[in-house]
């Protein structure tokens, strides 16, 4: 089925909603190969990411000693015909299931660059510009020629948000870029190199979405709410509290990104 690589760094809560959400709507976590590519910078996130193992043991973990080696030895290691990333501040919002006209026409169509899991036709504003933007003409399946497309609608190869690509199209990017964490990652090695297919796929509705509540790297000045620090947020999962993903199920947004208000439980 799917490689799924998960990038973490300092944010064990936000983790366990996302690998939460994942079990709950995405019926056939079970049969996908999920990694977490994780590290964290002080000894008390630490701790947050062995609650994790203990929480989620499903999952295989690797910690973190050099980005690039990590995820080449992750990516070789695959042996699924599709790879998908996820970072740690997205959760699954709606109902996944493989099993979909969209992941059918996608595997048949080799035009196709890629299925969308955060897109829906609703989106009509790019969160990280602070600016609306108008959807694509659509073709059929909701295919897209993403190519010149304002914000998201143009901007196939995500290191989040669950785009699912051919394995075999993520070589290059993966075993000859030049990068060093995530970011470096999606600027320097996955958009520089997009194969040529001209089409992008989505569902009716999203199910994914990205919480932008907080920002754990300096390399990139991405927009985000500021409103839960990582160490409040490391702080009260470790007290034993946990996010709900109940509360952001078929959430309906005009973005992928953007910001919420988490439920506790």
């Amino acid at each position: 089925m799917i490689n799924i690589i998960v990038f973490s760094k300092d944010r064990a809560c936000q983790l366990d909603l996302l690998l939460s959400s994942m079990k709950k709507y995405f019926g056939e976590w079970r049969n996908q190969a999920v990694s977490v590519l994780y590290t964290h910078s002080e000894e008390r996130f630490g701790s947050g990411y062995r609650k994790i193992f203990q929480l989620h043991p499903e999952f295989d973990y690797v910690p973190e000693t050099d980005f690039k080696n990590d995820l080449v030895g992750i990516f070789n290691k695959a042996s699924r015909d599709c790879t998908s990333f996820l970072v740690d501040d997205d959760m699954f919002i709606d109902y996944l299931s493989l099993d979909s006209a969209e992941f059918a026409a996608f595997r048949a169509k080799r035009r196709i660059l890629c299925l969308s899991c955060r897109m829906s036709p609703r989106m009509d504003f790019f969160y990280m510009k602070n600016l609306p933007v108008k959807p694509p003409r659509f073709r059929r399946n909701r295919t897209w020629r993403w190519k010149g497309q304002p914000g998201d609608w143009g901007y196939p190869m995500s290191a989040g948000g669950m785009h699912i690509f051919r394995t075999e199209d993520l070589a290059r990017p993966v075993l000859r870029g030049e990068y060093w964490n995530p970011n470096t990652f999606e600027g320097r090695a996955l958009m520089p190199n997009p194969p040529r297919r001209p089409l992008m796929i989505c569902f009716e509705e999203a199910k994914v979405f990205c919480a932008a509540v907080n920002k754990v790297q300096t390399v990139n000045q991405n927009r985000h709410a500021g409103s839960y620090p990582p160490e409040e947020l490391n702080s009260i999962f470790l007290a034993g509290r946990r996010l709900s993903c109940d509360k952001h199920h078929q959430i309906r947004t005009r973005s992928p990104h953007g910001e919420v208000a988490y439920e506790w439980i």
